[in-house]
């Protein structure tokens, strides 16, 4: 393969020859522009190209991202953005996707990286605002749950801490989970009651303004959140819910009752 690059472009390469043989270069000819090109031509989702099953393409992917990465190949980069952005809509690439990047920013020890994973996760959430994902994926709520620690668990929270947690509070109202009412509720308790407080090494404005504003946003969430929560469970019983939200729904009316 080699030998035919050194008489045609890559370019050539890539339209005079099939798609399986791609699929070999992409491993045994090891160059960004061979790479790059596959990731231009390719969707995540086209595992039929490859005489794959969707599971099949998902696990090649995976493992070329986690061996590169492994190699500290930085076109692992690369390819985990062209995987999360480019499965799209509500495909089992997208939540498999999703997910795969949700485990790699738990393990990361490296923040700036693993914030960069953050903000790919929510780009990819923003990208495809009206289709839900957020029930199909495993690792949605522990990933959620870390942002959240990271903000109101641990004292003096940094202003990237608290962005994250305003993009993680964001996306569990607007996909209405109910149960994470009693949470917020014991974080806005913990910044009301000083056990959490914003870094004074990252914000510009008086900590004071802060955290009154922190307070405020998190009171505004968790009202709407309530409310939400009461008009879905005024319109449903128990014996007919057929979704984790309307359960949800029904769970956090009984604690609110109680």
């Amino acid at each position: 393969m080699t030998e035919i690059l050194t008489t045609q472009t890559v370019e050539e390469y890539f339209n005079t020859h099939k798609w399986l043989e791609l699929l070999k270069a992409f491993d045994e000819i090891p160059l960004d522009s061979i790479r790059a090109i596959f990731l231009k031509r390719v969707n995540p989702g086209q595992a039929d190209w490859f005489n794959m099953t969707a599971e099949q393409f998902t696990q090649w992917i995976e493992t070329r991202i986690l061996e590169l990465k492994k190699k500290k190949d930085l076109f692992w980069w690369e390819m985990l953005v062209w995987y999360v952005m480019r499965s799209y809509g509500n495909t089992p690439y997208a939540s498999a996707s999703v997910d795969f990047a949700i485990k790699l920013a738990l393990v990361s020890d490296n923040w700036p990286k693993k914030n960069d994973i953050i903000k790919l996760i929510f780009a990819k959430i923003k990208d495809i605002d009206r289709v839900s994902i957020y029930w199909d994926v495993p690792s949605m709520e522990r990933f959620l749950t870390d942002l959240a620690h990271r903000a109101t668990i641990l004292s003096g929270y940094t202003h990237e801490d608290w962005v994250n947690l305003e993009r993680a509070v964001g996306y569990i109202v607007k996909e209405e989970d109910f149960l994470w009412i009693d949470r917020l509720k014991n974080h806005l308790e913990r910044i009301e009651n000083g056990k959490c407080y914003p870094s004074s090494f990252s914000f510009l404005t008086p900590l004071e303004i802060v955290r009154e504003e922190h307070m405020s946003y998190l009171r505004v969430r968790i009202g709407g959140l309530c409310g939400q929560s009461l008009r879905l469970a005024a319109i449903v019983c128990e014996s007919t819910f057929s979704t984790r939200k309307e359960t949800a729904a029904y769970q956090s009316l009984r604690m609110c009752a109680e």
